[in-house]
């Protein structure tokens, strides 16, 4: 018995490995080509990563270190700009910096979906095929091979979403959770709103957990309060 398990084990993990593998070539494949051109946030987004990347200042004069920046009017979140400021500095001055980070956090969603759906349902299998669906899917694909705040952000309400079903076993888990979705919310605004309704709908399907890991929860929540300070 101890010896199938193994072998399930090993061959869930090969099978995931494949599909990371293929995600990532699909991500990744031409990513500065296609699509054709950067739309306008990814320019604007680009134009403040380059400006900090020669100057060490945003296109208005402003430093690194800023919980909004301003562009052009539309005041971004900071963590996509941070980003491609860091993926600028590796593949250089290219459409593909920009693009780099989101083509990233797809990969990571698949991979994290994975995890969420085997430690929710206790089955590899419904993880894989949730991973394999998500490898392949038309608008996941566009997401990841186009700079979109909104798609990291996405990776972050996920991989918080997993912390908070691993607590169950890690209590401590939960802190972790409140950094994942401070980060998220400086990824893309909206989270700020989208977090606390999955945490009351969370709270109130595993009351019986949370209450139970109260000494962790209060400070996880503090720590996501005391992040979003500077907002």
């Amino acid at each position: 018995m101890e010896k199938l398990l193994s072998m399930s084990t090993k061959i869930a993990r090969i099978i995931l490995s494949a599909i990371i593998i293929v995600t990532l070539f699909i991500r990744v494949y031409r990513l500065a080509q296609v699509p054709v051109s950067l739309y306008w946030d990814e320019t604007a987004i680009a134009y403040d990563a380059f400006s900090l990347v020669s100057t060490g200042q945003d296109m208005h004069g402003k430093s690194f270190w800023q919980p909004i920046f301003l562009s052009y009017g539309d005041y971004k979140a900071p963590v996509y700009i941070w980003l491609t400021t860091l993926t600028m500095k590796v593949v250089g001055e290219k459409d593909l910096a920009v693009r780099l980070p989101s083509a990233i956090a797809g990969t990571l969603i698949v991979l994290i979906a994975y995890a969420l759906v085997a430690e929710v349902w206790r089955k590899r299998e419904m993880g894989l095929w949730v991973a394999g669906a998500l490898a392949v899917m038309p608008g996941e694909i566009l997401f990841s091979r186009t700079g979109f705040e909104a798609h990291l952000g996405l990776m972050f309400i996920l991989l918080t979403v997993y912390l908070w079903f691993l607590a169950e076993k890690k209590p401590w888990v939960f802190c972790l959770s409140g950094l994942t979705a401070a980060i998220g919310v400086y990824s893309y605004f909206s989270v700020r709103v989208v977090v606390p309704l999955l945490f009351i709908g969370f709270g109130l399907l595993y009351r019986k957990q949370v209450l139970k890991s109260w000494k962790w929860v209060i400070p996880g929540i503090l720590l996501f309060g005391l992040l979003l300070i500077p907002l």
